[in-house]
């Protein structure tokens, strides 16, 4: 094999295996996002969210679309469901928020770890016989902390 044609192999080959490289950083976003308690955010399909000034953090685990697709009438609207492993403290949990009801409080970690969950917009909206891939969804949501008293009966 002559010099100049391996040099041109070599060069054709690189720039093949840089352009799969390109394309696969392309198709895996971010993985994590860092956010701040009472400010809407979007996270993404397989996102972890930090908090900023916290130890609390969760993933965008899962989703269970059964909104009323597009093109179609329904009885019902439908709602999404959305699953997140979230972290507090070393503690994990499990728990779900939909799109139907928005807000949603959850407890994490210690006694007064309460933080409310409100789900603003979760995209994209499901079509009439066209399958939504998963990891397609963005779901903006606002977290922030709640305070609840103890309140003894009398």
């Amino acid at each position: 094999m002559k010099p100049k044609n391996f040099l041109y192999i070599v060069v054709k080959i690189s720039i093949v295996l840089l352009a799969i490289a390109a394309i696969d950083c392309n198709n895996n976003p971010v993985s994590t996002v860092e956010v701040s308690l009472g400010a809407d955010f979007d996270i993404k399909y397989g996102q972890t969210a930090n908090f900023k000034y916290e130890d609390l953090s969760f993933t965008f685990k899962d989703v269970a679309d059964e909104r009323c697709p597009i093109g179609l009438e329904c009885f019902w609207e439908g709602s999404a469901y959305i699953t997140l492993n979230i972290r507090k403290n070393g503690t994990t949990i499990v728990d779900t928020v939909q799109t139907f009801i928005p807000e949603k409080t959850i407890k994490i970690g210690s006694a007064n770890n309460y933080y409310l969950f409100t789900v603003k917009g979760l995209v994209p909206y499901p079509v009439y016989e066209k399958e939504v891939i998963k990891e397609k969804y963005t779901l903006t949501l606002n977290i922030s902390r709640v305070l609840l008293e103890n309140k003894k009966e009398k």
